[in-house]
């Protein structure tokens, strides 16, 4: 690929970055140079200069739709580098692509570390279930689901119907926020030899 006609702007001073505009590329200037000589040459010999420059644009406008069709189907799928021949097509597509790639590398160190949260939660010896703010169960670890006898097929139930404690649902159901953390004991649901804590 060519290097691009570059101009910096004053903003490179004041971010210490430079910011590039795209002018056009080297390849992209030679081409628009080398219809124009052609259409000068055809139009002096045939003596139909109009004729040759409306020709020369019209091959020049063919390019251009072409690059564009090379974005347009770039970005109906965005997961490959894009392909246009031309800097300035390039670039108007690679600038979102690279985009893309960085927040798809942030998506996997998000979705890596939630993994490893999860992890560490299933090593917990205590039951730990997740509750969306109605209540309704989203998650739980394997000593949840061993104490109190609920599985994959409960989420979304709301837990004060799996634990039919009246002090257990009363205690969901605060939103209360104390400074020190509160401790409830209630009967087991499993076993009612068992005595459980919240």
């Amino acid at each position: 690929m060519l290097t691009p006609f570059i101009k910096r702007t004053t903003d490179e001073q004041a971010t210490g970055q430079p910011v590039v505009m795209e002018m056009g590329s080297a390849q992209e200037f030679g081409l628009v140079l080398t219809l124009l000589a052609l259409a000068l040459l055809a139009g002096l010999i045939f003596d139909a200069m109009a004729l040759s420059l409306l020709l020369a644009v019209l091959i020049w406008l063919g390019v251009q739709i072409r690059q564009f069709r090379r974005v347009y189907r770039w970005s109906r799928r965005p997961w490959r580098r894009p392909r246009n021949g031309f800097d300035s097509w390039f670039n108007l597509a690679y600038r979102p692509y690279r985009a893309l790639m960085r927040e798809r590398v942030r998506s996997r160190q998000v979705t890596a570390r939630l993994r490893q949260i999860l992890d560490l939660v299933e090593l917990i010896p205590d039951g730990v279930i997740v509750l969306s703010a109605n209540g309704e169960i989203e998650g739980m670890n394997n000593a949840a689901t061993r104490i109190l006898q609920i599985g994959d097929n409960d989420v979304g139930l709301v837990l004060s119907t799996l634990v039919r404690s009246p002090d257990f649902v009363s205690f969901i159901r605060s939103k209360e926020v104390s400074e020190e953390p509160q401790i409830l004991e209630f009967t087991s649901p499993v076993n009612p030899d068992h005595t459980l804590e919240a």
